[in-house]
């Protein structure tokens, strides 16, 4: 556990030097990809702002993302959009479904740092045996159970969430207020 501390991130191809470390949170899809682990971005921006860039009808100028310093999360293939984002802004790319895989093949390598279910339909869903090029930093989560969006986390501290490697999931769409 003391080595996994020194190093945050773990190689989901570990060289045997590394095979001590846990890597259950790895998926042999993407062999070349470092994961992070979750709580490598707790209190991370704690107190500043983010966007959330989806798809779909919207009054928002995807040219504003080359503006400002605060984080960029992508929902889906809106990730289309990441290369609006001026460099030095960090940004993740968040896909749950296996129609989204194309994005990890490393042509052209993904700005985004992609946040993904290691258990979840993007790696159950028609996926066995191919392997993905993507070389990059990938935070792999736990989707938990089916049907679920994991409501217990909403009563659990940051500190432990993190160590649930669990995020609270819900779908749908995000409409503006038109009042």
């Amino acid at each position: 556990m003391a080595e996994r501390e020194t190093d945050p991130h773990i190689v989901c191809n570990p060289p045997p030097s590394h095979r001590a470390l846990d890597v259950e949170l790895c998926n042999p899809a993407l062999p070349r990809a470092i994961a992070v682990p979750l709580r490598t971005y707790l209190n991370r921006y704690r107190g500043s702002g983010c966007r959330v860039v989806g798809r779909g009808v919207t009054t928002f100028d995807y040219r504003e993302l080359g503006v400002g310093d605060e984080p960029v999360f992508f929902i889906n293939d809106a990730v289309c959009s990441e290369r609006q984002v001026r460099p030095g802004v960090d940004r993740f790319f968040f896909a749950h479904d296996a129609k989204l895989m194309p994005w990890l093949s490393g042509d052209p390598p993904l700005r985004s740092v992609p946040v993904l279910p290691v258990d979840g339909r993007v790696f159950r869903s028609g996926t066995p045996g191919i392997t993905l090029r993507h070389a990059g930093p990938v935070v792999f989560y736990r989707w938990g159970l089916e049907g679920s969006r994991c409501e217990h986390l909403l009563t659990m501290t940051r500190e432990q969430i993190a160590d649930s490697q669990q995020l609270y999931r819900h779908s749908g769409t995000i409409h503006p207020d038109s009042g």
